[in-house]
């Protein structure tokens, strides 16, 4: 197993100097080195900023399309994706994240806003969803079964605005584990409930299709 002697690195678009977690990394070869780990030169953050911006940029939307169906060509890489999640979730990744950080969690739970929008506004917003949740696609009526609650209204951008721009439907387990999250950092290919085109679906609704609903 590989184990980096880095704890820290600066970030070479921020200049901040940051954790080690905080920079993607990648397993390499090389003759003199043999096998280690290399860091991007960019941290996660910068990395995702700038990546949201290039997606959110109109004559960059075929690209983006079109590398999201490449991507989902190659079952393989999907398997191994999931498997990885599967990893973490019976290793108690996730539940040491919780425990080890109660006191975002309870900071979060007292800060939740409530979004400012119309009845017509919220039902125009689940008709454009189907009636399910955006993330994982779970029926609203299946979500009162499974969870006892109904779709919430969830925001998108946590620190975004409180009105139908930054709303879509989120089940009780999605809106909980999406948490503070930036979209782009948690809904994706580690994700076991990943969808593309639920992803693009969203996109859509954020970009454009809320000011036309």
């Amino acid at each position: 197993m590989l184990i980096s002697k880095m704890e820290s690195k600066e970030c070479k678009w921020c200049g901040e100097t940051k954790s080690i977690v905080e920079f993607y990394s990648t397993k390499k070869f090389s003759k003199t080195k043999g096998e280690y780990i290399y860091y991007n030169p960019e941290c996660k953050k910068c990395r995702i900023e700038a990546s949201t911006k290039w997606r959110k940029d109109p004559k960059n939307r075929e690209s983006f399309l079109q590398s999201q169906i490449k991507r989902n060509r190659h079952p393989d890489h999907l398997i191994e994706r999931e498997n990885a999640y599967k990893r973490r979730k019976e290793e108690g990744y996730f539940k040491n994240y919780y425990n080890e950080n109660k006191d975002m969690f309870k900071k979060y739970s007292m800060m939740h806003r409530n979004h400012d929008i119309t009845k017509e506004e919220w039902e125009d917003c689940k008709k454009y969803f189907d009636y399910s949740c955006a993330y994982c696609g779970i029926a609203e009526d299946d979500a009162v079964d499974k969870y006892g609650q109904k779709l919430h209204k969830e925001h998108v951008d946590h620190d975004g605005a409180n009105d139908v721009s930054n709303c879509i439907p989120a089940c009780k387990s999605c809106n909980s584990r999406k948490w503070i999250h930036k979209i782009d950092d948690w809904y994706n290919f580690d994700n076991e409930i990943y969808s593309y085109y639920r992803h693009f679906k969203i996109i859509k609704w954020l970009d454009y299709d809320y000011k036309i609903s």
